[in-house]
């Protein structure tokens, strides 16, 4: 049976408050692709990079772990809930 709805929109925010630029491919811990970024924007109240993309149905929220720009660095990513807001 075809499923109709495969990924959900969430946000996302990164721990690592130096990055400053992204790519879009998402991926967990096991190196499976779990998602995508649709758009990013560094946030001044936060004084990180935020983004929105959207997360494959069935991808565990901490599994969710990386995701890896063009020189195939991993840089640390964490979904959250929307709108976006951090309290650690």
């Amino acid at each position: 049976t075809y499923k109709k709805v495969q990924k959900h929109i969430t946000g996302y925010y990164f721990p690592d408050s130096s990055i400053k630029n992204v790519n879009d491919r998402v991926i967990s811990i096991t190196g499976a692709e779990a998602g995508n970024i649709t758009s990013w924007a560094y946030s001044e109240k936060l004084n990180r990079l935020i983004a929105l993309g959207y997360i494959k149905n069935g991808i565990q929220t901490d599994q969710l772990k990386f995701i890896v720009n063009e020189n195939n660095d991993k840089i640390e990513i964490r979904d959250c809930a929307l709108p976006i807001h951090i309290s650690e």
